[in-house]
């Protein structure tokens, strides 16, 4: 609940900027799908998502069984590598986006395998749109940004009008550091509870094995958040440096922004290279 440290390397003013989340933005749609499952527009995790949105999808049975859970475990089954999915989604502009990822072939049974995805958390997005007749962003502002006093903000839109569900979203790193003491608090804000607790815990928790990538590194993998197992912590993702991890036994919520232009691989903007960053700050504390 305090700032106990924070720094800008470039300039003072970037305090005041928002910067592109990325994938941390895949954990802001999880919050809300928390919101959309609390209210009863989704009757179980287990519902199947032709059931929500059958006009959307090909005659494929298969297809036909993917489920609310294996989207938000990223399980689905769904040919769509990230490395071309933005080009075509965004840059491409297909008509109907959402039949055009749902047209993609498959390269395992839902519920199969883990294959981490930006087409399932904009599943997700849009399915909220067409229950509910608001976007992702408008379900985020509301119950999200406008309690917590976040106004700085950008997030954009496929061609269709679905909110990036993946990514898209821009605010600053004091705002990430909001939503990151929203979740330590389970939900919880100045004594409103804007997220249910119960979400948040097993969003939070080991919902999914990520197979050999997970164990290499210690992690596991909830509703969009990833779980670092030796810490007991967890932390929302997204490329070239963006991250909001919270360690609960400390109190302690960790941000960092970065410029959307970097390359993982070659500066090291990964989780575990984070964890080798923070080390210090969390084991000798």
């Amino acid at each position: 609940g305090k700032l106990v440290f924070e720094s800008y390397v470039r300039d003072a003013a970037d305090r005041d900027r928002h910067g592109h989340l990325q994938s941390v933005t895949k954990s802001i749609n999880s919050l809300v799908s928390g919101i959309m499952f609390s209210e009863g527009y989704f009757d179980s995790l287990d519902q199947k998502l032709f059931d929500l949105i059958p006009d959307k999808f090909p005659n494929d049975e298969q297809k036909k069984q993917i489920t609310l859970r294996q989207l938000l475990t990223m399980r689905t089954g769904i040919d769509f590598n990230n490395d071309v999915f933005s080009m075509e989604i965004y840059v491409g502009k297909p008509d109907d986006p959402i039949k055009y990822i749902l047209d993609k072939s498959s390269f395992a049974t839902p519920g199969e395998e883990f294959f981490y995805q930006d087409c399932n958390p904009h599943l997700i997005s849009y399915t909220i749109g067409a229950l509910t007749g608001k976007t992702l962003e408008e379900w985020t502002v509301e119950r999200l940004f406008t309690p917590l006093g976040i106004t700085n903000y950008h997030w954009g839109s496929d061609p269709g009008g679905t909110t990036m569900g993946a990514h898209g979203l821009h605010i600053t790193p004091r705002d990430m550091a909001k939503l990151g003491q929203l979740v330590l608090n389970n939900g919880n804000w100045d004594g409103v509870q804007l997220v249910d607790s119960t979400w948040i815990a097993a969003s939070t928790q080991f919902q999914t094995d990520m197979g050999d990538w997970g164990d290499d590194n210690g992690w596991d993998y909830g509703y969009y958040w990833w779980l670092i197992r030796e810490w007991n912590a967890f932390s929302a993702w997204g490329h070239g440096g963006n991250f909001i991890l919270v360690v609960p036994d400390q109190d302690l919520v960790f941000v960092l922004s970065s410029l959307p232009d970097t390359n993982d691989e070659l500066v090291g903007t990964t989780l575990d290279r984070l964890q080798d960053l923070i080390r210090p700050l969390i084991e000798n504390n």
